[in-house]
């Protein structure tokens, strides 16, 4: 089985930006962790970050068809995007993902905290 692992913009700065809020660990850390936990279960993940809409975009079409399903973290990106949200969790045909792989969305913090603008997400990548 394999999983693509997706983080969203800003995500590069976790560990350094608000330290109080989002916490110290970097996202190399949770690359690390989320790649031995997939290797204790058999499963290789595959991780990529972009602070931009368009290459996370490219990056799913590109990797549709190697992949078992999609684990991601749209920051931003999942209160604003329709883009992300048309393409892979589209139940119809679409150009990032065939229909019927899983998909998933791990949120960086808990929605209240991330301020009122964004209590509401669009259903982004997941």
């Amino acid at each position: 089985m394999r999983i693509a692992v997706v983080h969203g913009p800003n995500l590069n700065l976790l560990g350094v930006r608000e330290p109080e809020l989002y916490g110290t660990v970097t996202l190399a850390e949770i690359d690390g962790r989320i790649s031995a936990l997939a290797s204790e279960l058999g499963i290789e993940v595959e991780a990529f970050q972009s602070n931009f809409e368009g290459a996370i975009l490219d990056y799913l079409a590109r990797s549709r068809d190697r992949g078992d399903g999609v684990l991601g973290t749209p920051a931003g990106l999942g209160h604003t995007t329709v883009a992300l949200h048309d393409g892979p969790s589209s139940r119809f045909t679409s150009p990032i993902r065939p229909p019927g792989r899983p998909s998933a969305e791990a949120p960086g913090s808990p929605r209240p905290q991330s301020g009122p603008s964004r209590a509401l997400a669009c259903k982004a990548i997941f």
